[in-house]
């Protein structure tokens, strides 16, 4: 009998946590962030106790993927890192592919390539072993992220179109939001604007039915970016402002960092450099403080040229010399080339 009650109260905790963590996603998409971290730490302490159960390690990958969002790396990788330990000990193949996944974004974003596509490979056989689609979608669509980078067009295309299709078929729409975002912003590099504006709408129109405010202020951003380069600057204040309103309102510094970056552009194509200036100095803090590498030497450029428009030729060769070496640690050649011909620039 006592066995019997103590299998049911193990169910229950189970039925409960899973429900919590249902609420605490729900509540992150909608940008309820402090909401989500209270409800994962309350599915967490549910589960964190013997026997363990599978939920436990996706539970803390779910909650590191909330703080990953949001620009807490290493907080997302002490989670991730949980989580694969508790699924190993539960033998849940399942919870540690996605979570070594997640590890690999996280080395990516720390301009660590080279262990991200370790990491990546590790998950893909997993992926393979449980012929799970959509994990596969999502690593080949990281893989994209990665290819653009270093400036290889065609195998990013390639890599977004092929997980695309898998998360269309999965009927995934919140992981196809992700992928249009990225192909708008590789049609944009390409100059096929039309493209790239037929990507962003899709995902948009994706992110606000779901209520999912993180994406729609990323696509915002990505907007305000093509319409820079269109020269249309008060429309490209529109979408920065309402990408930095939803960045903040979800604390979430990686996204407010992109925005502020966005709107020092916007300040320096206007004229008030000294604005522009005082706007990418808080905006690479923001990154650093995120550990983004790509993001921070993306500013660094920027920042360079509102040191050369305010004649601080010596400044702006500090930032681009910095600009430089982030580039090179990511493989990132054409942006090498670009800050490298700046810093000619000033000889």
């Amino acid at each position: 009998m006592t066995d019997l009650v103590s299998h049911d109260a193990a169910d229950d905790r189970l039925v409960k946590a899973r429900r919590i963590c249902e609420q605490a996603r729900a509540a992150e998409t909608s940008g309820q962030c402090e909401l989500a971290d209270h409800l994962f730490d309350e599915a967490i302490q549910l589960l964190d106790k013997p026997p363990l159960d599978a939920l436990l390690a996706d539970a803390l990958r779910w909650k590191g993927t909330a703080r990953r969002d949001r620009g807490d790396t290493q907080e997302a990788s002490d989670l991730y890192q949980r989580s694969i330990e508790v699924a190993r000990a539960t033998g849940a193949k399942s919870a540690e592919a996605h979570a070594l996944n997640c590890l690999g974004i996280v080395a990516q974003r720390r301009g660590d390539f080279q262990s991200a596509e370790v990491l990546y490979d590790r998950a893909s056989t997993l992926g393979i072993r449980l012929q799970d689609h959509e994990l596969l979608g999502m690593i080949g669509q990281n893989r994209g992220v990665m290819a653009q980078i270093r400036g290889d067009l065609r195998e990013a295309l390639v890599r977004y179109e092929d997980a695309l299709r898998a998360f269309e078929i999965a009927k995934n729409q919140q992981a196809m939001t992700w992928v249009l975002n990225n192909l708008g912003m590789l049609h944009d590099t390409r100059g096929q604007d039309g493209e790239s504006e037929l990507a962003y709408v899709r995902g948009l129109d994706l992110a606000v039915r779901r209520s999912d405010k993180r994406m729609e202020g990323m696509i915002e951003l990505n907007r305000a970016h093509l319409r820079l380069k269109q020269d249309r600057l008060d429309e490209a204040e529109a979408c920065c402002s309402q990408a930095y309103r939803l960045a903040a309102s979800r604390g979430d510094y990686l996204n407010a960092a992109e925005a502020l970056r966005c709107r020092g552009t916007i300040e320096r194509r206007r004229g008030n450099c000294d604005g522009a200036h005082a706007t990418l100095t808080l905006a690479i803090s923001l990154a650093n403080q995120c550990e983004d590498v790509l993001l921070s030497a993306e500013i660094l450029r920027d920042l360079g040229k509102v040191c050369v428009a305010r004649g601080e030729r010596d400044k702006a060769k500090d930032a681009w010399q910095m600009a430089r070496t982030g580039f090179l640690n990511l493989g990132a050649n054409a942006d090498v080339r670009d800050v490298s011909t700046r810093l000619d620039s000033l000889q």
